[in-house]
């Protein structure tokens, strides 16, 4: 757990610096930078990998192993996470269309094909006694 942190320009050691000050997991800590960047840079990656703590945390056990075992599984495939992610966010915008609408859609594109005329009436059949 990370609590506030303070920056402050200070002298160290008889040249400037900047002072990161915060408590980790309880400790009192204090780091010291030749640039504000850096600091500002540490205090980032510090937040970030609470965050990523407190993920881990709030999970089961059984919930750990299995989000690793897909990682691992997407890894063996070759598959990016940020590529399933924003294949996510294309389906979730997909506009979802009535079962009947779909089964009508279906029928229309079956009709164009070249069938046999008993296939394309058995293909109807099947279709028509499923709603």
């Amino acid at each position: 757990k990370v609590s506030e942190m303070r920056l402050t320009k200070t002298i160290n050691h008889g040249k400037s610096r900047w002072r990161v000050r915060t408590r980790l997991n309880g400790k009192r800590t204090q780091r010291f930078f030749t640039t504000r960047r850096q600091a500002r840079e540490w205090m980032r990656s510090v937040q970030a990998n609470a965050s990523v703590e407190d993920f881990w945390e709030l999970r089961s056990p059984e919930e750990k192993y299995e989000i690793v075992e897909l990682f691992h599984e997407a890894e063996a495939k070759a598959v990016r996470l940020k590529d399933l992610q924003s294949a996510l966010v294309k389906y979730q915008q997909l506009d979802p269309i009535r079962l009947d609408d779909a089964v009508k859609n279906y029928l229309c594109v079956i009709s164009k094909r070249s069938f046999r005329p008993s296939s394309a009436k058995q293909t109807r059949i099947k279709s028509e006694s499923t709603l």
